[in-house]
């Protein structure tokens, strides 16, 4: 019995080892994920804002089905993309995914916001946590689009929905999980495996007695 009560304490003391680890893993992994988002985010807007700007100086004027065509092409390699704006430096939104209407009207709604002037007036990324009317938080990312000989016209505002980093940090809470059960379940078999062996010389021993 003395044993048994041994192995049992032993149990106990593992699973709660157990536990603290998964729990430090999920929480000093959680940081990096969400930088890595920020810089995937960051580095989508990059890549794809002379394309967007491209489309729009060849096709919304002359071919805006084809504009839209590509303009939801790149917005289908995020599937976290809220809606996409192109912006001039006076802050007249002349495209907005969000209300892409016919491409036949002039631009009438401008950027009020003093940060978002500046950033679609300036030459450098401009990156932001906000939050919408529902209190949702979204990635607000500005890209000016730079032309050759430091040419700036428009700019590209992305919003992308930030609750969908969570997604890689529930995949890999899921994946701590399996494993620290997988764990739990060997070293406690190995533990009470190992108490049988330990107890079977003690009955013997009470039984010869």
């Amino acid at each position: 019995m003395r044993v048994t009560g041994f192995i049992f304490r032993i149990i106990g003391i593992y699973l709660l080892m157990l536990a603290v680890h998964t729990g430090l893993l999920v929480w000093l992994t959680s940081g990096p994920i969400q930088e890595q988002f920020n810089q995937d985010a960051i580095g989508y807007a990059r890549l794809t804002t002379p394309s967007v700007v491209a489309a729009y100086d060849t096709y919304h004027s002359s071919g805006y089905n084809k504009f839209l065509e590509l303009i939801r092409n790149v917005m289908a390699l995020r599937t976290d993309l809220n809606h996409l704006c192109i912006i001039d430096v006076e802050g007249r939104i002349v495209f907005d995914s969000a209300n892409p209407g016919d491409g036949s009207r002039e631009p009438q709604a401008r950027i009020t916001e003093p940060e978002a002037l500046l950033a679609v007036k300036g030459l450098d990324l401009n990156g932001r946590l906000m939050r919408d009317v529902q209190n949702r938080t979204y990635l607000d990312i500005i890209v000016p689009h730079i032309e050759e000989w430091g040419r700036h016209r428009l700019s590209v505002r992305y919003n992308i929905a930030y609750s969908s980093w969570g997604d890689s940090r529930t995949t890999l809470r899921q994946r701590f999980l399996i494993a620290a059960l997988i764990s739990c379940f060997l070293g406690v078999l190995l533990l009470v495996l190992f108490a049988g062996r330990s107890g079977r010389p003690e009955t013997r021993i009470e039984a010869r007695d």
